[in-house]
């Protein structure tokens, strides 16, 4: 990497923490220009006492010299402690949660296909996991390049001044260390690269264990045992590597500090000593130069090893760069495109192919649908079914074919402005742990007509008695996440309180993934009558496995194997007397057999 890039990607994370948090870079900069007075104190203080004592002088001398060191310390203990203990940690808070809501932004942001690319997927999660450390980690590499640039420069006048020849044991020993710093960085973010997959598999199942959603099946069943089987494999996995990196990490810095210790202790010692034993030097200049030398290397070592940290952080940058610069095919294309003023009153699904990756699971289909009309797609798992839904919401985009919303193509229309027009649920809905209204509406309860709206809802799925009793009412919280008031809902009510979305706004067209897979059967009756009265005027397509409800559908398509086998009316159908009559038969004799052997009531 080029060291332009390396400088360019820094100073972008520069401005990430300028625009969220300014005073942080200004005090940094602050206490890295304070350090000039550090030496004062740190090198030439004791040199001045110890010359003051070895010389007879006043004592009143000495004195003023502790009261100068004594003020620049605790003055630079007023500030450190106000920086560090107040102005750093707020200034961590505010860039963590900027950059992190920048990068949900951007996630909610990216299309559906991006989170099936394992390559960018990994991207994104290193993302995720090292944006916000990495902005403070720039800070702070920055204000220590700056600090010990200083430091080291107040050091070299006080070196050249008593003994140049010192300058060149100190540069020596430093870029040595450095270049060792250097490998070590190397080893290190290559060997970071390499746990991600095992983290992002370790912090799944962490994630089973304290989600609610998996805590019956849990305890039910014996997927615990594989869990706990495969988080060991993936913690030998991590250890594997860290053992590997461990061995060399460990043997550079074991070369690094010996290399150090000799030309820091071993060669400036033995100098200094050998100039004062020749009388050259005084027991405070050898205090002076002894500390000066130390210290001027560790500084420029601080200092060179500052680059070492640019060039790590850059790998890092360079990684959240790629995600934030993703462009979106779909979900970014709205703003260009034409906005659907009109209602919709036809869609046409023409000969539609598509594939996942290299796997086609949709072949030539063609669907249409018209205001008023109830299109019912049915077949079996895997069918393809939700896949042509995620097509008609622009999800994905069809790899052949088009479909056309008002004779116009879905792909030159605005995506948002679309969706807006579409009310939907689909079958892996989900629930948040926010409130009952907030749940219905998905979006923040604004006005006395927004709760009306819900309630309006709730009354058409048959939540209205039970939220009623609520002492909260909608305001109450799904999940007892965040409150002890809050409620679980059973499958039967999660699936109806998703279903009470479709009815908070006029949608033009509304589309239901497996809507009754969790209702009863009197539950699912009444939830199809009230669909029906409330999409009269309406396009209406539901997917479904139940056929006893195609019969009030106004068209059918049977699909099998990513392709329309048969379409027709539930009648149309049944005189065919191909694989739709064969599935509905036997869900009807499946039925029957539960009534007769007293498991079901028809």
């Amino acid at each position: 990497m080029r060291f332009r890039d390396v400088y360019k990607n820094n100073l972008f994370m520069l401005k990430f923490v300028w625009k969220y948090y300014k005073i942080y870079i200004i005090t940094s900069i602050l206490i890295s220009f304070s350090s000039i007075l550090t030496p004062l104190a740190d090198v030439l203080g004791p040199k001045y006492i110890i010359d003051f004592i070895s010389q007879k002088k006043p004592f009143t001398w000495i004195v003023t010299v502790v009261i100068l060191i004594f003020s620049i310390e605790i003055l630079k203990s007023i500030y450190y402690s106000w920086y560090y203990k107040f102005i750093t940690p707020r200034a961590h808070n505010k860039i963590k949660g900027g950059i992190n809501n920048l990068l949900m932004q951007k996630a909610a942001s990216l299309d559906l296909e991006c989170y099936e690319n394992a390559d960018f997927y990994d991207k994104y999660t290193r993302a995720l996991k090292e944006a916000d450390i990495r902005a403070l980690s720039v800070v702070s590499s920055t204000r220590d390049f700056l600090l010990s640039l200083v430091y080291a420069l107040t050091l070299f006048g006080v070196i050249v001044t008593l003994d140049p020849i010192l300058l060149l044991i100190s540069v020596v020993s430093m870029l040595l260390s450095s270049l060792f710093g250097l490998i070590s960085g190397k080893c290190q973010f290559k060997y970071e690269r390499l746990l991600t997959p095992f983290e992002k598999h370790l912090n799944y199942i962490k994630r089973v264990f304290y989600e609610v959603q998996y805590s019956k099946e849990i305890r039910i069943f014996p997927i615990s045992k594989l869990l706990f089987k495969k988080y060991d494999n993936n913690i030998d996995k991590i250890d594997s590597v860290l053992k590997t990196r461990g061995k060399k990490l460990t043997l550079l810095n074991i070369l690094g500090d010996t290399v150090e210790f000799i030309m820091t202790i071993g060669v400036t010692m033995l100098y200094l000593a050998w100039k004062i034993y020749n009388g050259v030097l005084t027991l405070g200049d050898f205090m002076a130069l002894y500390i000066a030398s130390r210290q001027f290397s560790s500084r420029l070592q601080v200092f060179f090893n500052s680059f070492t940290q640019f060039y790590e952080h850059s790998l890092y940058i360079t990684n959240l760069k790629e995600v934030l610069d993703y462009e979106s095919k779909i979900e970014n294309s709205s703003n260009s495109l034409e906005i659907l003023e009109e209602k919709i009153t036809d869609i046409s699904v023409d000969n539609v192919s598509f594939s996942y990756s290299e796997r086609e699971v949709l072949h030539n289909i063609t669907i249409k649908a018209s205001k008023g009309e109830k299109i019912a797609i049915v077949g079996h798992n895997g069918a393809g079914k939700t896949t042509l839904i995620k097509l008609i919401i622009r999800l994905y985009d069809v790899n052949k074919g088009e479909i056309l919303i008002n004779n116009k193509d879905i792909k030159k229309l605005s995506v948002k402005h679309l969706r807006s027009k579409i009310g939907l649920v689909f079958q892996d809905y989900q629930l948040y742990s926010a409130s009952i209204a907030e749940n219905v509406l998905l979006r923040e309860v604004k006005t006395p007509e927004d709760e009306d709206k819900v309630w309006f809802a709730l009354k058409q799925v048959g939540l209205y008695e039970k939220v009623k009793e609520l002492p909260n009412g909608i305001h109450t919280l799904i999940t007892k996440e965040f409150s002890n008031e809050g409620i679980f809902l059973s499958g039967g009510e999660a699936q109806k309180l998703a279903l009470a979305r479709i009815y908070i706004k006029d949608y033009d067209i509304v589309i239901l993934d497996e809507p009754s897979s969790s209702l009863d059967p009197l539950a699912e009756k009444q939830m199809y009558e009230n669909m029906m009265d409330i999409t009269k005027n309406k396009i209406a397509i539901f997917i479904t496995h139940r056929l006893s409800t195609t019969v009030m559908a106004d068209r059918i398509y049977l699909i099998d194997n990513g392709r329309v086998i048969e379409q027709g009316t539930h009648k149309e159908l049944m005189e065919l007397n191909g694989k739709y009559r064969r599935m509905f038969d036997a869900q009807a004799q499946f039925y029957r057999e539960q009534a007769e052997d007293g498991l079901a009531v028809l």
